[in-house]
């Protein structure tokens, strides 16, 4: 096991934690009634366009929180914070796809997917705040396996390269059914991805492109139609990546919405809720938008300059209430660092 100790004696009174990060140690040591000796943050993540299994990926300010403790027994016990009265316990030899609970299935799935890679992962005591929901466009559970994973790396098995656990992580997410399809680009944007960038990830080595949207003045917001239902599969879809990478790093992130409506326009399966609200954003003046996946939500994406992000919201607004459809909710999102230890 590699050295644990906190690089803090209480995570929860350390000051150069932002608030949201001391809160789960805090919690931690409400739940479990000792400290936590580590705590990791990993991002959300939104694919922005893609070409077939390739995507352009951006991970974003929320996602998942992980206090943990390693044990001395093979023992993982693991509880969310918006999910008090539930706490799983399970042996490490008895991990296994379908054997726990939905809730717990994200998180437990990088604890078996880097044991089944034949990594000496050990017992772990984990609390994890989620800052969303899932469905609303920024992958949460693959947020959570992701801090999972890169907090069970740093306490057992530093030697492996942050760089192979994102196909270890898509790995475990599908085997444990929390998504059926692959989150590979998702899962290195939020383990590979720096501020001001996207991750292109082509099936070569990947490559980190300028996006860089608030120092344009601009914004990109995504919209959660609050629409829940099965878990969709993204249609296939065909945006040449590196010509899209070349136009950023020539004329700048504005950019970014000519391909965006662009991908909106050649796919043939948004719903009522999603066309609403590309149609209201294009016509207050976006600079573009377009449909998005997150599991059983049904979010949109759009690129507004700053100054018009309040009348744009106002547009879509009104244009889904004029159709009876439920009144979104807005996440300005802003492309930031990979997963970490705080």
């Amino acid at each position: 096991m590699a050295e644990t100790t906190t690089r803090g004696a209480d995570l929860a009174g350390r000051l150069d934690l932002a608030p949201e990060v001391r809160l789960v140690p805090a919690a931690f040591q409400e739940a479990y009634g000792y400290g936590a000796t580590g705590v990791w943050r990993a991002p959300g993540s939104v694919t922005l366009l893609s070409d077939g299994d390739a995507s352009l990926t951006m991970a974003a300010r929320w996602g998942t929180i992980v206090a943990t403790r390693p044990r001395e027994d093979d023992v993982i016990e693991l509880e969310l914070m918006n999910r008090p009265a539930d706490r799983v316990r399970v042996n490490l030899g008895d991990l296994f796809p379908g054997g726990t609970e939905a809730w717990a299935a994200a998180g437990l799935s990088a604890v078996w997917a880097l044991r089944e890679a034949g990594h000496a992962i050990g017992g772990a005591t984990l609390l994890a705040g989620v800052d969303l929901p899932e469905g609303v466009g920024l992958a949460a559970p693959t947020a959570a396996a992701c801090a999972v994973a890169l907090a069970l790396r740093d306490m057992y098995a530093p030697s492996l390269p942050v760089e192979s656990l994102p196909a270890l992580v898509d790995r475990g997410l599908r085997a444990f059914g929390v998504t059926g399809v692959s989150e590979i680009g998702r899962c290195r944007a939020a383990m590979l991805g720096r501020s001001g960038t996207a991750y292109l990830d082509d099936g070569a080595d990947g490559a980190l492109v300028p996006l860089d949207v608030e120092g344009a003045g601009l914004r990109l917001v995504v919209v959660d139609t609050r629409i829940r239902g099965a878990s969709a599969s993204p249609a296939a879809e065909w945006t040449p990546l590196r010509e899209v990478a070349a136009s950023l790093g020539d004329r700048g992130p504005a950019m970014l919405g000519t391909w965006l409506t662009a991908a909106h326009a050649r796919l043939s399966m948004p719903g009522v809720e999603q066309s609403t609200v590309v149609t209201a954003a294009l016509g207050a003046g976006a600079l573009g938008a377009r449909m998005i996946w997150d599991g059983p939500g049904r979010p949109a994406l759009a690129l507004v300059r700053a100054e018009d992000l309040g009348p744009i919201r106002t547009a879509v607004i009104g244009a889904c209430v004029s159709r009876g459809l439920l009144s979104p909710r807005f996440l300005t999102v802003t492309p930031v660092d990979r997963a970490a230890r705080k």
